[in-house]
């Protein structure tokens, strides 16, 4: 079953820039079994009286009023945590269509290899990759940054 371990939302400024955040440092565990610890450091500890998704979930749906997508790094997956978590909590998941900055950032500047600290590499972003938040902030720049790169009017790309 899929899992949620760690999410960060960000809210972007005027400028279009994931400055101004409605952060949330989410933890969510349906069990006490963890995979991937050894990426993303957080432990049953860390968790074990964090609130559920499904408790989460809709403080941060209002955060998508007026969206035009949701991007994530390797989208496919995120998409698909996100999906599962919701089914699993029984609501409903957003309409909203998912932008994967994997695509982007190869579009925009031509990269063979676009895992997220090449890419930040590539841009000069700070990066704790792994982490949630940093994660997400770096995801949201390389958005700005590749749209602006292909011209706003250019359509998504979809993994």
């Amino acid at each position: 079953m899929a899992q949620v371990v760690g999410a960060h939302a960000r809210e972007p400024d005027a400028g279009g820039y994931p400055e101004t955040g409605i952060a949330c440092g989410v933890a969510v565990a349906p069990r006490r079994e963890f995979e991937f610890t050894y990426l993303h450091g957080i432990s049953w500890d860390d968790v074990a009286t964090a609130p559920t998704f499904g408790e989460v979930w809709p403080t941060l749906v209002p955060m998508l009023d007026g969206a035009e997508f949701l991007a994530a790094h390797w989208a496919t997956f995120d998409e698909g945590v996100l999906r599962a978590c919701c089914a699993a909590a029984r609501l409903r998941p957003p309409a909203l269509r998912f932008e994967c900055t994997v695509d982007w950032a190869k579009r925009a500047w031509g990269l063979r290899t676009a895992k997220l600290p090449v890419v930040c590499v590539h841009l000069g972003l700070r990066l704790e990759h792994h982490e949630a938040g940093s994660d997400a902030e770096a995801c949201a720049r390389i958005m700005v940054a590749a749209r602006k790169a292909c011209g706003e009017a250019a359509k998504g790309a979809r993994r």
